[in-house]
C-alpha cells in the first residue's frame, strides 16, 4: 500500500495489517473485502480521473509527512531510547 502511495497512485486493498489504519489518515483510496467492492473500486478510479489524481496525490502527501525513512528512524529510535532508559538492571 505505502509503495503504490508513494509513487502517487491511489489504492484498493484488502483489509488487512495496518492497511485499514493506513486508509483512514487520509482519502488514498478503497477498502475492498469482496469481489463486487474490488470491481466497484477499480471501476470507480477507472471512470473518474479526478477522484483518481486526488487521491493519488494525498497517499504521495502522506507518505511524504508520515512514512519516510527519516521519520520512521526517529520514532523507532525513540522507542529504543525508551525502552533502554526503561531498563534498570
Amino acid at each position: 500500500m505505502l509503495q503504490y502511495m508513494a509513487t502517487g497512485v491511489p489504492v484498493c486493498v484488502s483489509p488487512v495489517g495496518m492497511n485499514v489504519q493506513i486508509s483512514t489518515m487520509a482519502d488514498v483510496g478503497f477498502i475492498a473485502k469482496t469481489e463486487d467492492e474490488w470491481y466497484d473500486a477499480l471501476k470507480t478510479l477507472h471512470d473518474d480521473p479526478d477522484l483518481t489524481r486526488r487521491q493519488g496525490k494525498a497517499g504521495r502527501c502522506l507518505v511524504e509527512s508520515a512514512f519516510t525513512v527519516d521519520i520512521i528512524s526517529k520514532q523507532l529510535g525513540k522507542i529504543i531510547k525508551e525502552a533502554v532508559w526503561s531498563y534498570e538492571v
